[in-house]
């Protein structure tokens, strides 16, 4: 089955590795590539990942487990300014960090809801997560796409109750 929503990851410590190896260390596999024609002349490539929909085969690698795909992006601009070593001084002013990552994720928001605001809340889901070395990213990922799935399917039913009402 798929995700169909474009997860944005945001690590608290702003940092997260996305190289192959270490994404298949924490059970996140690619699948491939998928290319968005856009109004850019070159479009957009996206790598689809998966990850095993139940822990139960995760733990065991079985081949024949039901997988979810998936799209979700890290924005590398976060790690570049705000990761590690980077000057934040978290001591002296305590969640400067937290702020800036509020403020990207705003105007993100912002610059999308110009657009068109319901279907950005529709197709994107920002993902906070507290980023540890025994954090299992897959774990983290399908916990996040089961709240997810759980939520739209609560607005879904009560949006068509209303319309229900409305008829009436």
């Amino acid at each position: 089955r798929s995700f169909n929503k474009l997860i944005i990851l945001i690590p608290d410590n702003c940092q997260l590795s996305v190289t192959k190896g270490d994404l298949e260390a924490q059970n996140i596999f690619s699948l491939g590539e998928i290319f968005f024609q856009t109004e850019r002349p070159q479009g957009i490539e996206q790598s689809v990942y998966w990850i095993y929909e139940s822990a139960k085969d995760e733990e065991t690698k079985n081949k024949h487990g039901q997988k979810i795909l998936f799209l979700f992006d890290f924005p590398q601009i976060l790690q570049s300014a705000m990761g590690e070593n980077r000057g934040y001084r978290e001591e002296e002013i305590p969640d400067l960090r937290k702020r800036n990552i509020k403020a990207f994720q705003d105007t993100l928001e912002n610059l999308t809801d110009s657009v068109d605001p319901n279907k950005f809340k529709k197709d994107v889901t920002f993902h906070h997560y507290i980023h540890k070395q025994e954090t299992n990213l897959a774990s983290v990922l399908r916990e996040k796409i089961f709240i997810e799935e759980i939520q739209d399917s609560l607005e879904t039913d009560t949006s068509d109750s209303e319309s229900e009402n409305e008829k009436d």
